[in-house]
């Protein structure tokens, strides 16, 4: 499936509804849809309703779409996480990886043995690179902005690494970075309803 943001604007005087059972568009206001469309197929169709239940019109929005490569999820270089295995909570195009300009997103956990926690484990670099900017003064609390690391690795991608404890992050911008250093410890900061490291392709070169 293709996933997409569409914008929906009103210029009419009473209320209508996307779709039977879909949100209600208010007079003269806006909606920003979260759509989804099979690879191949070029054309949507949403229909848009009276408050009474009559149709009111039918939409037809041209989308170019194009496949996603599985192998490109698959090739990105994961963190260490104290030598524990990884597992993948949510990927490239996920629900909650569908704003424009962040799809390209992994949600990262460690797989514990009973009874241990992921809050505060220790994530490493999965490859040298420079420190382009961080943030590392955000409460473990859900809500607030992230403690965040950005980095740029030797091929000129830049990169994003998310939701770290407050104050776990040693580094500096402008810092070099070797294989395996430090980037933080795994927290609650940011949008998050666990602990979870959010690894992001921010730009491709």
């Amino acid at each position: 499936m293709a996933h997409y943001l569409l914008r929906v604007q009103s210029i009419g005087s009473s209320p209508l509804r996307i779709g039977q059972a879909g949100p209600i568009l208010s007079p003269r206001g806006q909606l920003l849809l979260d759509r989804s469309l099979p690879v191949g197929k070029d054309v949507d169709t949403i229909l848009v309703y009276r408050m009474s239940g009559r149709l009111h019109a039918e939409l037809r929005i041209a989308v170019k779409t194009l496949p996603v490569d599985p192998e490109e999820e698959r090739a990105v270089p994961l963190p260490d996480i104290e030598g524990y295995p990884l597992r993948i909570t949510a990927g490239f195009h996920a629900r909650n990886h569908r704003e424009p300009g962040h799809r390209r997103a992994l949600d990262i956990v460690p797989v514990l043995p009973a009874g241990k926690t992921i809050f505060g484990r220790e994530v490493r670099s999965p490859f040298k690179a420079w420190v382009l900017a961080l943030t590392k003064d955000q409460p473990d609390r859900p809500g607030h902005a992230p403690n965040e690391v950005l980095l740029k690795d030797e091929t000129g991608r830049v990169w994003r690494f998310a939701h770290f404890m407050k104050g776990s992050s040693p580094l500096l911008p402008g810092q070099r970075l070797d294989k395996g250093a430090l980037l933080g410890r795994i927290g609650l900061s940011g949008k998050t309803s666990g602990p979870h490291l959010h690894m992001e392709l921010v730009l491709q070169r």
